[in-house]
């Protein structure tokens, strides 16, 4: 049975890792996948994050300075740092021709309603298709 994350905790931390692998790791390419894997183990929610888009390890991003950011009042830029934040563990690996961050959260909340995109299902980033 599919395990549906519990907290907005871990919908923030996969739509941010998504929404970079989609502008950044498939740019410039027609389509990629994204594959998403939720487990519980006892207190534990294990989620992997897939794809086959260009080679990055986001574990390499140094933490913002906080006190410049809202100096400049900058937009964006606070995503990857925020997943860091916001979980016990985030790994990066690459295995083969794949992207595999693992996020590991000992932080289980209330549980909510889980938008159908993040339901284990496959994503892809195809582009919005006209209503023609």
């Amino acid at each position: 049975k599919a395990f549906k994350p519990d907290s907005y905790l871990h919908k923030i931390s996969i739509d941010e890792i998504c929404s970079n692998i989609v502008r950044y790791a498939y740019e410039g390419m027609e389509r990629g996948d994204i594959q998403v894997r939720i487990q519980r183990r006892k207190n534990r929610i294990i989620i992997n994050i897939i794809d086959t888009g260009v080679e990055f390890d986001p574990l390499t991003i140094e933490a913002p300075d906080l006190d410049r950011y809202m100096q400049e009042r900058r937009s964006g830029g606070m995503g990857f740092h925020l997943v860091k934040k916001l979980n016990d563990e985030v790994l990066y690996e690459r295995v083969g021709n794949q992207n595999v961050i693992t996020i590991r959260s000992k932080k289980i909340g209330p549980i909510i309603r889980t938008p159908p995109c993040i339901n284990n299902q496959r994503l892809t980033s195809d582009p919005p298709r006209s209503g023609k």
